[in-house]
């Protein structure tokens, strides 16, 4: 055979090989596949999109699967993207349990979802009496991966009496969790989340595994319930998290917390001074010995508040026997509490220029706490200094306050370069009559007669029990309770009374 001859054969067999390898990619390239049910993922759909067309879905006597990958039946494999318009709805009546809703589910068997966007809407409505049943998890991620959410509206919500609501729910996965990193986890933007419920109600459970979130989150549960919009676990091997938060956002809670954090280390909650962000509700640390477990806030436009009760509080441990401290940190940008905010039980930090403000007729306290502000601003109508508390003010610090309420036992400490602005002082005793004195220098040390300057020695004397008296501001920084003129008024008017009665009976 001539060498003519031998090449056209190997190039017949060439061609054989590519056809072969071009068929097998035509079976497995990437499709977008429309879907009018729920569905369940094989190895099949690897690189495959899906697009759910308006599909809605009832039950009344079972649980309800919307878009599925379990380990059992698939393993390994990728979807690209996930979007479209999905409606899941279980009922219920009577004396029987309410079944449940999974909306999006991967769970084991390490499958990943690239991009979920769309809109859904996973409700349980129910008159059943049964204390079972009725849970709604919007998306679940257990040993598989999620990492972009994009353009969702998803709204999750149950009536059943004991049915848990998440959003969603990141138990555990390939989301290169790594201390410290930026941009480690899942990351949301365009995101508008709706979580209601009667028992447990969450808005993203396992935050810890979030990146980033742009959008509108909101939860709402009962008075006393556990209501958690970003709940920030324990994660082994997580000491230090950094959650961004951009552009126009808001977390919310209503009766319960915008923020809860049990991450063993620090929680950074960076912000973005191009936009607002928002925190409605309560926000709560938990403490673990020997270490200091934080949450800071960073560079951002930050708004906090409490609609539901018109009150922040800010919860955290403090335990020196153990070891066993948390500490709010604020450091950049801007901190403006449109509600009274109450700190309590922790440390708390102000530096980095960031300035910390109150709405008109609002007003900071700290109950239990120790304050450190450091070239950085303190405005408030009104800041209180709770019993064990402190307040250390170093740097070129601002506290500008219509009020400032100091409590017995609290320890003011101020250096040359600060500057205090305060309209009036109070002094808060354990108990008080006319006649108490007390001295100021036991609160503010050298800086007394700085203090009394500043108020003009508008000074009162209150007790804990709201009784207020007015006082005599001697030379060397003591005061001493007297009756308030509105007491000596009554004093005179029972007098009068009593003598004209004595003049009648003569």
């Amino acid at each position: 055979m001539n060498s003519f001859g031998k090449n056209k054969i190997i190039f017949k067999g060439i061609w054989a090989v590519l056809a072969v390898l071009l068929s097998a990619y035509s079976l497995h390239a990437a499709e977008t596949i429309e879907l009018d049910s729920t569905y369940r993922v094989t190895s099949a759909d690897e690189g495959n999109s899906f697009v759910f067309n308006n599909v809605s879905v009832e039950s009344s006597d079972a649980s309800l699967y919307g878009f599925y990958m379990l380990g059992s039946k698939v393993q390994n494999t990728t979807v690209d993207s996930v979007s479209g318009s999905l409606n899941l709805k279980t009922t219920g009546s009577g004396t029987q349990r309410t079944s449940s809703i999974y909306g999006v589910y991967i769970r084991t068997g390490n499958n990943t979802i690239n991009t979920l966007s769309g809109n859904y809407e996973f409700v349980c409505d129910t008159s059943s009496t049964s204390n079972y049943g009725g849970s709604v998890y919007g998306v679940v991620v257990a040993n598989g991966s999620l990492y972009n959410v994009e353009n969702i509206t998803l709204g999750v919500s149950t009536n059943s009496k004991k049915g848990d609501a998440y959003g969603f729910n990141f138990a555990s996965g390939a989301y290169g969790v790594s201390n410290g990193s930026e941009d480690v986890g899942v990351k949301f933007s365009n995101a508008d989340i709706s979580v209601s419920g009667n028992s447990k109600v969450t808005g993203i459970l396992g935050a810890e595994r979030v990146a980033s979130f742009q959008g509108n989150l909101v939860v709402s549960g009962v008075e006393g319930g556990s209501v958690n919009a970003l709940k920030f676990d324990n994660t082994n091997g997580i000491n230090k998290k950094i959650f961004k938060l951009s552009g126009e956002s808001s977390i919310s809670a209503v009766n319960g917390n915008s923020i809860y954090s049990a991450v063993d280390g620090n929680l950074n909650i960076i912000g973005d001074v191009g936009g607002n962000q928002v925190f409605d509700g309560n926000i709560s640390i938990a403490g673990y010995s020997n270490t200091t477990t934080s949450i800071s806030f960073t560079n951002g436009n930050f708004a906090v508040q409490n609609s539901s009760s018109g009150e922040v509080l800010l919860n955290g441990v403090r335990d020196p026997a153990n070891a066993k401290e948390t500490l709010y940190d604020f450091s950049g940008g801007s901190v403006v509490f449109n509600d009274d905010a109450i700190f309590s039980s922790t440390l708390v930090e102000i530096g980095g220029g960031v300035l910390l403000s109150t709405a008109d007729g609002k007003g900071l306290s700290f109950e239990n706490s120790i304050v450190d502000i450091d070239a950085s601003q303190i405005n408030a109508d009104r800041l209180v200094l709770g019993q064990g508390s402190g307040l250390n003010v170093t740097g070129a610090a601002s506290i500008d306050v219509g009020e400032l309420s100091v409590f017995e036992g609290v320890a003011v400490s101020l250096i040359d370069e600060a500057s205090l602005s305060v309209d009036s002082l109070e002094v808060v005793l354990s108990s008080i009559q006319a006649g108490t004195t007390y001295d100021l220098s036991d609160i503010f040390g050298n800086e007394t007669l700085s203090v009394l300057s500043l108020v003009n020695n508008n000074v009162t004397m209150s007790d804990t029990f709201g009784h207020s008296f007015d006082v005599i501001v001697s030379d060397n920084g003591q005061i001493t309770a007297v009756p308030e003129p509105s007491t000596y008024a009554a004093v005179f008017g029972v007098l009068a009374l009593a003598f004209a009665v004595y003049r009648m009976r003569r």
